[in-house]
Formats: structure tokens, C-alpha cells, sequence
């Protein structure tokens, strides 16, 4: 890793001890996620000398426009963090780079038009859209099959274009982490004693004091150890706090993973 990608990496990962959901994954070196929290005053400093020495590195022009941009971006979510007042429409040009602009009424009385043609029926456009939204629906216990047959249908169409492992399904299901301790802690995920699977998503987070975050978990197995399209898996959480625990999850797969 050079030396200014690793820059960035603390830069960011320094900020989202600050600013809950600003690091949305990490898989990198878990080093600099376990790094000492800094200031947000020290914070904002490397983000405008980062970005002055971004400005005149050695780098392609493609990867110093992004990196330009994503610096003033986190320069502006260090400001706001820190209490600095910044207008709304600034805010939005320097986090995501376009301009905000009003739209005229007659825009939206337009679009109002359009969707008053599209939508059967009479009465209140508003009561129409939200009737037919809930044609949209999917009764819950669709959901999964539809999932399995969805994940199917594009694997198939994948192995088209490109090779993939064979006899391999990617399950998911969800933890909660809850850390009610007084101080942040990090978490690492280990699959134990589980043959043949593999995690795929995030292995650490980072959860401030009294806070709990609901997770997503990707786990890649092989078909054939379903029975009745069920596979159990251990998983392993270790805190820095020095709790470790083991919980069992069930993944679910489609019907024909089976033996």
C-alpha cells in the first residue's frame, strides 16, 4: 500500500470514530482500523494537507480528481462534525459534487400530470400511487424462495461470462451486535468448526458505547452440504473488550441444495 492510499485509509477510518455509519465496510489491514482516535481538529488538518500533497503527487489524473474530491468531502463532514455552520447547498457540492439548484413548480405539477394518466382509477393522486405501490408487494413468505430462484437464475447467466467456483452457494443471514459497555469496542468475526465454508463479508466492526448495530453476514458453502436445504455454521465473535462467543447460524438454501 503506498503511502497515500494508507493516509486516506486512517483519514477515514479516523473520522467514522467521530461520525457514526461514515465507514459503511472496511477489509483492509485491521491495524489501522484499531489505530488510537484523534481529534477532530487533528483530523481536519491531514485532510487539507493531504489534499495539498494530492494536488502535486506523482499519480494518475483519474485517481487525483477522486481523491481530490473525496478529501473535500470529509473536510466538510470534519467541519460539520466539529461544529462549523455550512449551508446546506455547500455542503451537498462538496460531499457528492453536484450543484443543488431549485426546481420550478411547474415541474413537479408536470410530473403530478403524468402520474394521474399512468395510474388506473379516480380520486386523489396521492391515494392511487400508495394502491397501486402495494400491488408491488411481496408477501413475506415469497421473499426467500424468490431470493433462491433470483440467485439462481443469475449464476446461471454469470457462468456465461465467467467461471465460477463450482458447487458453491453464497448464504446470508443477519447478527446483532450490541456493545454495552461505556467505552467503543471492535469486533471480529471467525467462522469455527465449520467445514467448507468461508466468510465473505466485513470480519470487524466498530460499535460506540451503548450502541448495537444489526450486520449483514455472507457466507460461501458448498451445495452439497445442505440437508433439507438447511446448513448450520459457527461463528465466532471476539470483542476488544475480551468477551468471545460462539453463535450458530442456520443458512438457508434453495431446494435442490439438498442431500
Amino acid at each position: 500500500m503506498n503511502a497515500v492510499a494508507e493516509r486516506y485509509l486512517r483519514l477515514g477510518l479516523g473520522l467514522g470514530k467521530h461520525v457514526d455509519g461514515l465507514v459503511d465496510g472496511y477489509y483492509g489491514p485491521p491495524s489501522l482500523a484499531e489505530e488510537e482516535r484523534q481529534s477532530l481538529a487533528e483530523l481536519l488538518e491531514e485532510t487539507r494537507t493531504l489534499r495539498a500533497h494530492v494536488a502535486t503527487a506523482d499519480l494518475d489524473e483519474q485517481r487525483r480528481r477522486w481523491l481530490s474530491a473525496q478529501l473535500d468531502g470529509l473536510e466538510c463532514v470534519a467541519e460539520m462534525t466539529s461544529g462549523v455552520e455550512v449551508p446546506w447547498g455547500e455542503a451537498v457540492r462538496r460531499c457528492y459534487g453536484v450543484e443543488v439548484e431549485r426546481v420550478p413548480e411547474e415541474r413537479f405539477e408536470e410530473a403530478h400530470a403524468r402520474l394521474d394518466a399512468a395510474l388506473p382509477g379516480s380520486g386523489e393522486l396521492a391515494d392511487r400511487l400508495e394502491a397501486w405501490r402495494v400491488t408491488q408487494d411481496v408477501p413475506t413468505d415469497k421473499l426467500l424462495p424468490g431470493f433462491h430462484a433470483l440467485v439462481d437464475e443469475l449464476r446461471a447467466r454469470t457462468a456465461d461470462f465467467v467461471e465460477l467456483p463450482d458447487g458453491k452457494i453464497s448464504a446470508q443471514a443477519r447478527i446483532k451486535l450490541e456493545n454495552q459497555g461505556d467505552s467503543e469496542r471492535r469486533y471480529h468475526l471467525l467462522l469455527v468448526e465449520s467445514p467448507g465454508a468461508s466468510l465473505r463479508s466485513q470480519p470487524m466492526w466498530t460499535i460506540k458505547s451503548h450502541k448495537s448495530l444489526e450486520i449483514p453476514i455472507f457466507i460461501d458453502v458448498p451445495r452439497e452440504s445442505f440437508v433439507d436445504g438447511k446448513r448450520r455454521v459457527f461463528l465466532r465473535i471476539h470483542d476488544s473488550g475480551g468477551c468471545e462467543r460462539v453463535v450458530t447460524l442456520t443458512l438457508l438454501g434453495p431446494a435442490g441444495a439438498s442431500r
